[in-house]
């Protein structure tokens, strides 16, 4: 098992400076150096060890350009993988707020329940980004709404780039869920919409 858990370490450089006796021009290489030397002299090793009896001898401190590859690897995928869970959480932000704000511009009388976004091609690719999507009501009936004003189609691009032709985003506006499908799967039945009354 390995678990990465980055260590951050803030300083004012003005502050350093005034500490250490170096100009604020000097304090982020007198900072750095001095981290460094700390990881690869053990010191915050030492210092986990000593404060965390459970974990001794199983921490180990690195600066990035020191990691193994694997563990590099790792730590990107994780990244990513975080910053893809802060795109999916924004674009359910963005997506519910216009829809709520909106929805009645579209159809009175129901309550939009899942939102259908489909690709156009663009000189650079095809993208989820800049068409008109759907919204889907509980009983089949979908009608066009565009999300012209809102950040929805810069995420969708940040999100997933460029995509297949037959590439299909699917939100659940009761659950805040998303099911993309690059290749043409059938998003619609995965979510559950019923067939177009």
């Amino acid at each position: 098992m390995k678990v990465i858990i980055p260590i951050v370490f803030e300083y004012p450089a003005e502050d350093w400076a005034n500490e250490y006796g170096v100009t604020q021009g000097e304090a982020l290489v007198d900072f750095t150096t001095h981290l460094h030397r700390a990881v690869e002299d053990g010191g915050i090793i030492t210092t986990l060890d000593e404060n965390w009896p459970m974990m001794r001898g199983h921490i180990t401190a690195h600066t990035l350009d020191s990691l193994d590859p694997n563990t590099r690897d790792q730590m990107y995928n994780d990244l990513l993988q975080a910053r893809d869970a802060d795109l999916d959480q924004d674009l359910i932000t963005e997506i519910t707020e216009h829809v709520a704000e909106h929805f009645q511009d579209v159809d009175d009388d129901r309550v939009p329940r899942w939102i259908l976004f489909t690709t156009c091609d663009w000189d650079n690719g095809t993208f989820l980004g800049g068409c008109t999507a759907v919204i889907y009501f509980e009983d089949g009936h979908n009608v066009p709404i565009d999300f012209d004003g809102t950040n929805v189609d810069d995420l969708l691009t940040d999100r997933y780039g460029a995509c297949g032709v037959g590439a299909a985003l699917g939100v659940d506006l009761h659950a805040a869920t998303l099911e993309f499908d690059n290749y043409g799967g059938d998003v619609l039945s995965s979510l559950g919409i019923p067939p177009t009354a």
